[in-house]
């Protein structure tokens, strides 16, 4: 985790970190709270001149790319691969500059691999100039409609002038011949659809961009 400090300690001769330690907060499993804490490499840097951060990424189009469809640009972990002819994936990414100096010709990237690890797609968004501390929403200038249906992984990363790579953020998405679904099909998943570290949904609207039938329908409660 990275916790930029407030500029008023730049040039202070006095400045003081304080840790508060709070074991009545109800958080674990047991709901009795944490009775320990513990702080390992904690490390005081100079901001680093250029620097980037991907706040989130999305294969649905929901910030910006929505606007040019009818739908309202969800990710669907599992879609029919009439559906998405229809309305191929859109890739976005949300970036900050977290750095000391505005970042120049920074944009998004994506590329997707099919099941045998092989790329089948890549694409980046228009460059920009982002300011310090300010984050802005890329549109990759292509869409993806796979040929075939099954598995694809999906990485996604941002880059500059000055950054040749940001860390790379992975989705994984699903072709199928009739199955629609924004859940990742672990019942005992987390929110945030498609990622590794989750699975469930709330709720659903499905986007229909094709007539089609539907045959069944599926819940878990």
């Amino acid at each position: 985790t990275l916790i930029r400090l407030p500029l008023t300690v730049c040039g202070n001769a006095n400045v003081q970190l304080k840790f508060i330690f709070d074991g009545a907060t109800q958080s674990n499993v047991n709901g009795s709270g944490y009775y320990f804490w513990m702080l390992d490499d904690l490390e005081l840097v100079e901001t680093p001149a250029y620097l980037m951060d991907v706040v989130d990424q999305n294969h649905g189009g929901w910030d910006i790319g929505y606007l040019s469809t009818s739908g309202v640009g969800m990710d669907y972990t599992f879609k029919p691969q009439v559906q998405s002819d229809a309305n191929p994936y859109m890739f976005e990414m949300k970036i900050a500059n977290v750095g000391a100096k505005p970042l120049h010709g920074i944009q998004m990237n994506v590329e997707v691999f099919n099941s045998t690890g092989t790329s089948v797609f890549t694409a980046s968004s228009d460059s920009t100039t982002l300011a310090v501390l300010d984050t802005a929403f890329y549109l990759a200038n292509q869409t993806f409609a796979p040929l075939s249906q099954g598995v694809y992984d999906m990485n996604f990363w941002g880059s500059s002038d000055s950054i040749i790579t940001s860390n790379v953020s992975a989705m994984t998405a699903v072709i199928t011949d009739s199955v629609y679904g924004r859940d990742n099909d672990n019942a005992a998943g987390a929110w945030r659809v498609g990622r590794s570290c989750g699975g469930l949904q709330l709720a659903n609207k499905f986007d229909i961009y094709a007539a089609d039938e539907a045959t069944s329908i599926s819940a878990y409660i």
